[in-house]
């Protein structure tokens, strides 16, 4: 019988900081006390259970007070102990690691690195490290702390901004492309992103990072951008445009009515927010806004019209 899960958890009291902890959260950068919690998934075969629950939570009890005998967990995040939990417990497929009921992480094997572990391609797993070359300080301890971990990482080859590197134009775009090389060679790539500041490079590098369905790790997760909606808004506006290709394309319209198309569309999205239509409704009014300002911009990219 197929897709059957043990789980099995305890906890522990223990510490650990954040030292990279923005400037409003600055108290977490000092050592402090949780119970943490912790949860194993591991799956069997039978349902009668080759495994019992007891030995799994005895050894998930062994394994942490192995591990941190002192209850002191560093630096270390729920997602950074619970990979290297799963390091510990190969039968696991998924940890689960948390400071309370209502603040923690789950990580699964198949779609995270292990410490220590090959990725799909029989190697380790690699990652590159992005963001703007003004941090050089915050990338430097993200590479250390990954490299803790058991990932292999790929950075920039210098400083640029932080170290006032002179550098001309064409070998910014030199050093972009190659970046965007290294990130074609990686598993998944962790984004610098003090006070939630992406540069024109690092967003250049975060998307194309979404187009080859690579994770994406956020050092300040809250800044976080989450690909699923555009997905879901692109697929959207491509539905739209195929409903109305009987009208033909834009290449023959002017700029001016164009423009008339936007507010037009922006017009009856009010309307139909103000008059409560459906969500189905006014995201296709949503997106039919979008559509003629994407109009709008391809015509100024392809013809460079005013």
């Amino acid at each position: 019988m197929a897709g059957i899960d043990l789980e099995v958890g305890t906890s522990m009291p223990g510490f650990h900081c954040w030292p990279g902890a923005p400037d409003h959260r600055s108290y977490l950068r000092v050592k402090h006390q949780h119970t943490f919690l912790f949860k194993i998934f591991v799956p069997v075969v039978e349902a009668d259970r080759e495994m019992e629950f007891h030995d799994l939570r005895e050894k998930l009890e062994i394994i942490l007070k192995t591990m941190f005998p002192t209850g002191d967990f560093g630096h270390r995040s729920c997602e950074m102990i619970a990979i290297e939990l799963l390091q510990k417990i190969p039968e696991a497929r998924a940890a689960w690691v948390a400071e309370d009921p209502n603040h923690g992480s789950t990580v699964y094997r198949d779609d995270y690195a292990v410490a220590g572990e090959t990725s799909h391609n029989g190697r380790l797993h690699v990652v590159t490290v992005c963001g703007s070359t003004k941090f050089k300080d915050e990338t430097n301890r993200a590479l250390l702390e990954l490299e803790a971990e058991g990932l292999a990482t790929l950075s920039v080859g210098g400083f640029m901004h932080a170290d006032s590197l002179p550098i001309s134009p064409e070998e910014k775009i030199r050093f972009d492309a190659l970046h965007k090389d290294k990130i074609r060679m990686s598993d998944s790539i962790y984004v610098v992103n003090p006070d939630g500041y992406i540069g024109q490079s690092t967003a250049g590098e975060i998307l194309l990072a979404w187009e080859l369905g690579l994770p994406v790790r956020y050092r300040y997760p809250r800044f976080a951008v989450d690909p699923r909606p555009l997905d879901a808004f692109y697929a959207r506006m491509g539905k739209k445009l195929l409903k109305n290709a009987f009208k033909g394309g834009w290449d023959d319209w002017t700029m001016e009515k164009l423009v008339e198309g936007i507010e037009r569309e922006l017009a009856e999205l009010k309307r139909a927010l103000g008059e409560g239509q459906s969500p189905e409704r006014c995201a296709d009014e949503a997106a039919d806004v979008a559509n003629y300002a994407m109009m709008v911009a391809d015509r100024m990219l392809r013809r460079g019209e005013p």
